[in-house]
């Protein structure tokens, strides 16, 4: 996929089967056994096998959820410094001391001054552009893409959006559409008494985003690669074939960017 200067790369980072076995050693000592809408087997065989080839010093992970895929970064990293943070930690089922929580966006935090080989992974559904612009600020060296896909009926607006030059029109449901009502309603009333208030709640749920040909040069100025990750595993072919020819669900829209 052509980027102005920078090309979508296919890699398959486990060829030789070389961390296969530790992760599905791993994989059955897992805290949590059901973590649907969460990352699946092959998701954190991916998320495991970054973690192991690039030996981050920190990893900071956005969008917990229930903690399994914080578990697997400690067992992929065991020396790293890891920060997770969620805006809803209740959720949490697996919580570690070597873990600093934080219940609050990223992008509110001062990440300045980070250490050299610094991994942001991100799986909170927000606008992974927006996200790219605050991972170049903060100065991170690698960033993780849960969930990057072209759907037009995604939930959030992706990198392989920006890159196809796709405008993205966030569908709501019904029942998100009057609760957007009501949150605006309780804004706005508050505004009325001259009380602060903050958007923040409305942007998580309004995700409309148009195409900006300046992301393409922000892209091609402060990106060194860009991976898409593949899955060529007999494993997971023979025993998960639900999940790995579901395209959805196989891995293939996770991605690896480098930063400059």
């Amino acid at each position: 996929m052509l980027i102005g200067k920078i090309n979508y790369k296919k890699t398959n980072l486990d060829k030789n089967n070389k961390y296969l076995k530790d992760f599905l050693n791993i994989y059955d000592l897992r805290p949590i056994k059901n973590n649907i809408g969460g990352m699946n087997i092959i998701h954190l065989y991916n998320l495991y096998c970054v973690i192991r080839k690039i030996k981050p010093t920190m990893v900071v992970e956005s969008g917990a959820y229930k903690g399994l895929s914080s578990w697997f970064i400690l067992k992929a990293s065991p020396k790293a410094k890891v920060y997770c943070f969620d805006t809803n930690l209740n959720q949490l089922e697996f919580k570690s001391k070597r873990i600093k929580y934080f219940e609050r966006d990223i992008k509110n935090f001062n990440f300045y001054n980070l250490p050299k080989k610094s991994l942001l992974v991100l799986d909170d559904h927000q606008n992974q552009i927006e996200r790219l612009k605050q991972s170049i600020l903060f100065g991170f060296n690698y960033i993780f893409f849960d969930d990057d896909s072209d759907d037009e009926n995604h939930d959030f607006y992706t990198i392989k959006h920006q890159m196809k030059k796709k405008k993205f029109n966030h569908v709501l449901s019904i029942s998100a559409i009057i609760k957007n009502f009501i949150i605006f309603f309780k804004l706005m009333l508050k505004k009325v008494f001259n009380q602060f208030i903050s958007y923040t709640n409305l942007e998580y749920r309004l995700r409309d985003y148009n195409y900006f040909p300046s992301n393409i040069l922000l892209i091609n100025k402060y990106v060194k690669k860009i991976y898409s990750l593949k899955i060529n595993n007999k494993f997971f072919k023979k025993n998960y074939p639900n999940i790995y020819f579901n395209k959805k669900r196989n891995g293939t829209n996770q991605t690896l960017i480098i930063l400059k």
